[in-house]
């Protein structure tokens, strides 16, 4: 065989790339491809005007005004908390947080060192259920007392005391 010659194998891949190439052209022609046609707004995602400030208008997002939680595991449920209490009746033995405790760090030869973590424990959902009950009873004793329902919790939170807990690694914080 002489050097301009091309084996029979590479003019198959050839062809073969040649005929997927072409499909391929084609079925991005027949769908439309960057000329499909666009999707119609939502009527129920659009905003209003909900007031105007320095002659800009201030715009709300009504999409979710009318949203009501449901949740398929817990009906009725409508508070983070009513979700929690649900779990902790349905599956009192089952893991509900796990936790691994931190060893530090141990080089192993690369760029950084490695975190060393070691076996996780868990809490069930019915510690879970203790827990957080404890935590409301510790509030409840040192005088703070439950926020009235309200449906705007911008403007509404009318109760004495409000706290906000915003930590995510430690399960403690969670109950």
């Amino acid at each position: 065989m002489s050097a301009a010659t091309t084996p029979p194998s590479t003019v198959g891949v050839s062809i073969a790339t040649g005929v997927l190439k072409f499909l391929d052209s084609l079925a991005w022609v027949v769908t439309g491809g960057p000329l499909k046609r666009r999707k119609p707004v939502d009527a129920d995602m659009n905003s209003e005007v909900v007031g105007e400030e320095n002659g800009d208008a201030i715009r709300m997002r009504t999409g979710c005004k009318d949203f009501k939680l449901e949740c398929d595991w817990a009906p009725g449920s409508k508070t983070l908390l009513d979700l929690v209490e649900s779990s902790v009746g349905q599956y009192p033995d089952m893991k509900a947080l796990g936790v691994r405790e931190y060893k530090g760090k141990e080089d192993v030869g690369q760029r950084f060192p490695v975190s060393v973590f070691g076996p996780t424990t868990w809490t069930t959902y019915k510690e879970l259920g203790f827990n957080y009950r404890a935590f409301g009873a510790f509030l409840r004793s040192i005088g703070n007392k439950p926020q009235p329902h309200t449906k705007d919790f911008d403007h509404d939170l009318l109760g004495e005391y409000s706290i906000v807990i915003f930590e995510d690694t430690c399960d403690m914080w969670i109950t």
